[in-house]
C-alpha cells in the first residue's frame, strides 16, 4: 500500500479500511479529525486482530534556545602610576603628578585622589630643559590651601619619595636630596648656576616629595580622616 499524503484522503482511507475490518461500525465512529493528523496509514496484524496505525513522518524541530548574553565586565579604574625607581616602595599611599616647566603649579585637590591625608606622599616631577642656562634664582613654594596651616616635609631630589639623610644633603642628589625644608609655608630657592642653593642641571628630571609630617619627631601633622590640602608653585628665575 502506498502512503496517503492528503489529510482528506487519509480520513477517507481510514474510514474505508475500518469499514472492512471486524467491528468496523464502532471503530469508524471513533475517527475524528484530531486523530487523523497523519501523513499516512498502515494496517498492522492479521485478521481478525488488525489495527489501523497513524504514521507521522514530519515533526516540528525544537526551537533553538536564545543564548544568554554575556554581561559586559565593569572596567577596572586605572590607578595613578607610582614613579619607577626611587623609594616609593617604602610608602603605601603615593600620589604622583608632574609640573610643567614654567610658572605654574597645582593644588592637592586637583590630583586624582582629590585630597591630601596624613598617610599620603605626593611626588611631583619636573624636567629642566636641555640647554637651559638662564641665571638667577627660581623657587618652589608650598602653602596651605583651603585649610589651616599644616607642617609639611618637602624635598627636591633626583629620586621619587626621597627622604633620606636629611641632615646631610647631597648637592648631586646621590646619597640624599638636594634640598629639604619643614614648615607650614615654605619657599625653596633653586638655580641652574652655583648660587649656594639647590643647583639643577639642564636635561635632568627632579622630584618634589611632600608629606604632612614633622621632621623633628616624624609624626604625622594631619589629623586622621582629615585632608590637609596644599598648593605647590614652581617659579622660574
Amino acid at each position: 500500500m502506498q502512503p496517503v499524503k492528503s489529510l482528506a484522503a487519509s480520513a477517507a482511507l481510514g474510514a474505508c479500511i475500518l469499514a472492512a475490518l471486524p467491528g468496523a461500525a464502532s471503530a469508524a465512529s471513533s475517527i475524528t479529525p484530531s486523530r487523523l493528523n497523519c501523513d499516512s496509514f498502515r494496517i498492522d496484524g492479521s485478521p481478525p486482530n488488525q489495527a489501523l496505525v497513524c504514521v507521522t513522518t514530519n515533526s516540528t524541530p525544537a526551537p533553538t534556545p536564545t543564548p544568554t548574553p554575556t554581561p559586559t565586565p565593569t572596567p577596572t579604574p586605572t590607578p595613578t602610576p607610582t614613579p619607577a625607581g626611587g623609594f616609593c616602595g617604602n610608602y603605601t599611599n603615593v600620589q604622583s603628578t608632574s609640573l610643567g616647566w614654567g610658572n605654574g603649579g597645582f593644588t592637592t585637590q586637583s590630583l586624582p585622589a582629590g585630597r591630601f591625608p596624613g598617610d599620603m606622599t605626593i611626588v611631583a616631577s619636573f624636567t629642566v630643559p636641555a640647554g637651559y642656562s638662564t641665571g638667577g634664582l627660581g623657587s618652589l613654594s608650598i602653602a596651605e590651601y583651603g585649610g589651616p596651616p599644616t607642617t609639611r616635609l618637602v624635598t627636591i631630589s633626583t629620586q621619587p619619595c626621597d627622604f633620606r639623610n636629611l641632615t646631610q644633603l647631597d648637592p648631586a642628589g646621590v646619597t640624599a636630596p638636594l634640598a629639604a625644608a619643614n614648615g607650614s609655608i615654605l619657599l625653596m630657592p633653586w638655580s641652574t648656576a652655583d648660587y649656594g642653593v639647590a643647583t639643577l642641571k639642564p636635561g635632568t628630571t627632579y622630584y618634589v616629595n611632600i608629606q604632612n609630617k614633622s621632621y623633628r619627631n616624624g609624626a604625622t601633622t594631619c589629623n586622621p580622616g582629615a585632608s590637609c590640602d596644599a598648593i605647590v608653585t614652581l617659579s622660574l628665575p
